[in-house]
């Protein structure tokens, strides 16, 4: 389990230096319940971006793919994109194909 902070520690001790890509495609186990299993997506993109944060190179880049994320979301303006999204971008620049 990813989110576990043990897990985390174990692939942190296996690098030697900044990483130069984190790329998740990692999921939640689905409930079939789309307001629920958004936000629990939008979690882990979450943790994904913040292990990023700890591992990658300055010039590095972070990749996810979160598209039964933006399943809920009404448009692409900022003010329908969940909270989690938002923290994500603040810190990423954003690109949807």
């Amino acid at each position: 389990d990813f989110t576990d902070l043990n897990i985390q520690k174990e692939i942190k001790a296996l690098l030697t230096k900044g990483l130069d890509v984190v790329m998740s495609d990692m999921a939640v186990n689905t409930t079939g319940i789309k307001n629920l299993d958004s936000i629990q997506t939008g979690e882990l993109c979450k943790e994904a971006m913040n292990f990023s944060k700890e591992v990658i190179s300055l010039d590095g880049f972070f990749a996810i793919s979160a598209l039964r994320y933006f399943g809920i979301c009404d448009n692409k303006s900022s003010t329908s994109f969940p909270k989690s999204l938002l923290i994500i971008s603040s810190h990423f620049i954003l690109i949807t194909l």
